[in-house]
C-alpha cells in the first residue's frame, strides 16, 4: 500500500492523478474505500492529509479486429 500527502487546495481526483497519472471511476472507488471519512473534508482536502492507496491496479487489454488491411 502507498501513502502521500495532500498538498494546498488540492482535490481528491488531484491527488489521484498525481499519484497514478490518470483519473478514473476504479481508482476513485478504490480510494475511498482505502480511506474512510475522506469525502468528509468536502471538495477541497486540507493540506497534509495522508491518503492511502492500493498498488495501480493492472489494465486489461482488449483484443481488437482491423476491418481492412
Amino acid at each position: 500500500m502507498n501513502q502521500t500527502g495532500t498538498l494546498q487546495n488540492e482535490t481528491l481526483d488531484q491527488v489521484i492523478f498525481r499519484v497514478f497519472g490518470r483519473v478514473n471511476a476504479q481508482l476513485l472507488q478504490l480510494t475511498y474505500n482505502l480511506n474512510p471519512g475522506i469525502t468528509d473534508f468536502g471538495l477541497i482536502i486540507p493540506e497534509g492529509i495522508i491518503v492511502n492507496f492500493s498498488d495501480v491496479p493492472t489494465t486489461t487489454e482488449i483484443p481488437t479486429q482491423h476491418l481492412w488491411d
